[in-house]
């Protein structure tokens, strides 16, 4: 993936769990993972990652959002 998408992915992340009042802790909680994987949280949100597929699709439950809104038009 090139570094344009990746820094796009962030900021709507960023923006979404800002929207939603979310820290990466509740994120995280909220997704039904546990604190140890902040790290890729924290790697998705600086734009050097991507999440997985299951990883997106636990986004997508916890922040409530459609897909567009998660992965850009």
């Amino acid at each position: 993936m090139s570094e344009d998408y990746r820094a796009g992915f962030a900021r709507r992340l960023r923006w979404l769990m800002d929207a939603r009042g979310l820290n990466v802790k509740s994120l995280l909680w909220a997704m039904g993972e546990t604190p140890e994987k902040a790290a890729k949280v924290n790697a998705w949100l600086r734009g050097e990652r991507l999440p997985s597929c299951i990883a997106l699709i636990k986004l997508h439950r916890a922040l409530r959002c459609s897909w567009r809104e998660l992965m850009g038009e």
